[in-house]
């Protein structure tokens, strides 16, 4: 079947020659690796960051302190505890007689105590004397809501119903604010309109307001500035 066996022929031998360029390689091929082994260990070595070495300063040694202000220092004052509540006991013996009087004894009436002052008015303001009040209620104007009796319409001129809004038969209504002082008149430069249905019903509410007369507010008995808001509706009866 086969010529020649695999086996029965027979194996060559390696020459001197061979064997020389074989030792010379693996010769190269060790050093070579060497080399490039040692140039890693130094590329790390580069790598390395040296990290100097810190010593921390001790701090300086306190000043010395001379003895004598030494001992002022740690010699403090004594302080004493607080004092605590003192309990008031109630007498024992109760008195069964009426202290004596000195009728010589000269009355104060500094001495009262109590609301209000000597020179006040019944139902006023606590420690206000009259002669405070009389110029606060000739110069201030109070609300309905702080008078005792609030100012009243007495009478006046008629109203006169706007021509133009007549004849349309428009009605409307004007809401004015005005102070009444304490003669009982409006004062004219305060009035003012607060609201209108039409500016045509203006001029005739205002001049009808400025004719108008009043029974003047009372505050504590005496006659004061009034602020009032009055409307006043214009209907076709």
């Amino acid at each position: 079947m086969f010529e020649i066996l695999v086996e029965s022929k027979p194996k060559q031998e390696r020459t001197i020659g061979e064997t020389a360029i074989s030792v010379v390689c693996h010769a190269l091929l060790a050093f070579a690796t060497i080399q490039a082994t040692r140039g890693g260990l130094a590329v790390v070595e580069d790598s390395i960051i040296q990290v100097p070495d810190f010593v921390l300063d001790q701090p300086p040694p306190p000043p010395r302190v001379p003895a004598d202000e030494a001992a002022r220092r740690v010699a403090m004052p004594v302080v004493p505890p607080p004092t605590a509540f003192r309990t008031v006991l109630p007498p024992i013996e109760l008195p069964t007689e009426i202290p004596p009087v000195n009728l010589k004894e000269v009355f104060e009436r500094r001495l009262i105590s109590g609301p209000g002052i000597g020179d006040s008015v019944v139902g006023g303001i606590v420690g206000t004397p009259r002669s405070m009040l009389d110029p606060i209620v000739g110069t201030e104007s109070f609300t309905v809501d702080q008078v005792d009796d609030p100012a009243e319409y007495i009478g006046g001129s008629e109203l006169v119903y706007p021509m133009g809004m007549k004849m349309a038969g428009i009605t409307g209504v004007v809401r004015l604010q005005f102070v009444v002082g304490v003669d009982g008149k409006v004062e004219q430069p305060t009035v003012r309109v607060v609201s209108s249905s039409h500016e045509a019903f203006e001029r005739s509410a205002t001049d009808g307001i400025r004719a108008m007369r009043f029974k003047p507010a009372k505050l504590r008995g005496q006659p004061v500035r009034q602020l009032v808001e009055q409307s006043i509706r214009f209907r076709l009866d």
